[in-house]
């Protein structure tokens, strides 16, 4: 299951812990090679498999992969849309490897959870991709961008990392050296029926913040996109 509910701030954390980690014991191939969250840009190269489709999967509606807002999660009572003539099976987020492969190889472009990218605008994080509650053609684009305070913790948004040779772009630096970057409380609602949150155990390998916090009693879907 893609890791959802957690920050841009958090989401910057863990490619750096990751980086360090890797560094430490051995797996970073050398110098200067490190990981982080996928530029705008090279997002889309990856979306569009280098041509100019509309869609991570094509040009045509519906879909014919991807996790997307379907008819088994209108079978939910706060669901109100899906996309017609579309079945994926699942209700939320699911498995990567049952996201949808595109020509690349790469799984979970379109759909199964908004993705945060590196680049903070106006100081607010932006995220592209889609998600399993999506069922409007424009918010399944590959051109789709939404924003987002970075503190922001949705049950649709997750991210992807990258790993970038010393000169693809600048290593993060820490969360709080960042400007824009602040804790607060977010734009929109909370929560989701069924939101997927980090799962327990192993919790000792990830850092502190990115550890799984209940949250009883919180249902609201959240902010819409």
């Amino acid at each position: 299951q893609p890791v959802v509910k957690v920050s841009h701030r958090d989401a910057v954390e863990f490619t750096i812990w990751l980086t360090e980690n890797d560094d430490q014991n051995g797996n970073i191939p050398e110098s200067g090679w490190h990981y982080r969250l996928p530029r705008e840009k090279e997002w889309m190269a990856i979306a569009t498999c280098g041509d100019d489709r509309r869609y991570p999967w094509g040009n045509g509606w519906p879909p014919d992969k991807g996790n997307y807002a379907d008819r088994t999660l209108s079978d939910r009572r706060w669901a109100t849309k899906y996309i017609e003539g579309y079945n994926d099976t699942f209700r939320v987020t699911c498995a990567v490897y049952e996201s949808g492969k595109n020509e690349w190889d790469l799984y979970g472009v379109g759909g199964n959870a908004w993705e945060w990218m590196l680049e903070l605008v106006g100081g607010q994080g932006v995220v592209r991709g889609g998600a399993w509650d999506r069922s409007v053609p424009e918010h399944l684009s590959c051109s789709m961008r939404a924003q987002f305070e970075p503190s922001e913790q949705h049950p649709a948004i997750g991210f992807r990392v990258v790993f970038a040779s010393p000169g693809s772009g600048h290593r993060h630096p820490r969360p709080g050296m960042q400007p824009g970057m602040r804790r607060g409380p977010s734009p929109g609602g909370r929560g989701s029926p069924d939101g997927k949150g980090l799962r327990r155990g192993d919790e000792t390998r990830r850092p502190r913040h990115l550890r799984h916090r209940e949250k009883n009693g919180d249902t609201n879907q959240g902010a819409e996109l």
